[in-house]
């Protein structure tokens, strides 16, 4: 589960696609967070708060350390659906919830890989159902701007 709010574009990995981001002065168009970091031209003070945040849960039974791992690698997932992710702007944060279950043997590597995938995909499939809220569009308005 991912609530959605980042400074940076989101990106369909899928695609390699920007689905949504900063607002170009143009009406349906999205400029370029990446570009507009890197020039200097984003404007950080209008920023009030931002953050992507979400939670991976699984059946397993997770030392924290091992929790604290597959965190990580989800992050990896924020990183492949937002860019730039991690900015001084935002507070992303994942957290690894692990209900103990399954007595099944832990698979660090195979976890974390799911979890990455998982965080992308939920990023994205947030955006993709959002609903505008009063001035903010969302993805749908983009996509068909005259509805």
């Amino acid at each position: 589960m991912i609530a959605v709010n980042a400074v940076g574009d989101i990106i369909d990995p899928a695609t390699g696609q920007v689905i949504a981001g900063v607002r170009h002065p143009k009406p349906n168009v999205l400029g370029d967070a990446r570009a507009l970091m890197t020039t200097g031209l984003f404007d950080s003070a209008l920023r009030l708060s931002n953050t992507t945040i979400g939670v991976v849960a699984t059946n397993a039974r997770l030392t924290q350390a091992e929790a604290t791992k597959v965190a990580r690698m989800a992050h990896d997932g924020m990183a492949r659906a937002i860019s730039p992710a991690h900015t001084p702007l935002d507070g992303d944060t994942i957290f690894v919830l692990a209900t103990g279950e399954s007595d099944a043997e832990v698979n660090l590597l195979t976890l974390g890989a799911v979890a990455s995938d998982v965080t992308a995909d939920a990023i994205v499939r947030g955006v993709n159902n959002a609903q505008s809220l009063g001035n903010y569009p969302s993805v749908h308005d983009f996509r068909n701007p005259n509805e």
